[in-house]
């Protein structure tokens, strides 16, 4: 998992940015993702669907 602080701006709600990290499940209310690289001694991040989050998903595709 990455994190970075996003740079400030005026109105600005989200203050975050994770990346490298995979959907596990997606569940009703809320989605659960591991690290990209994913190990036991990891944690599993309970992300909830609400207003309180802002998620972007961006695929990208690895050559064979």
């Amino acid at each position: 998992m990455q994190e970075s602080l996003l740079p400030e701006s005026e109105g600005q709600r989200f203050h975050y940015r994770y990346r490298r990290l995979r959907l596990l499940i997606m569940g009703r209310d809320r989605m659960f993702l591991v690290p990209e690289k994913w190990t036991a001694s990891n944690s599993t991040l309970v992300v909830p669907m609400d207003g309180s989050v802002r998620v972007q998903f961006q695929f990208q595709n690895q050559a064979p």
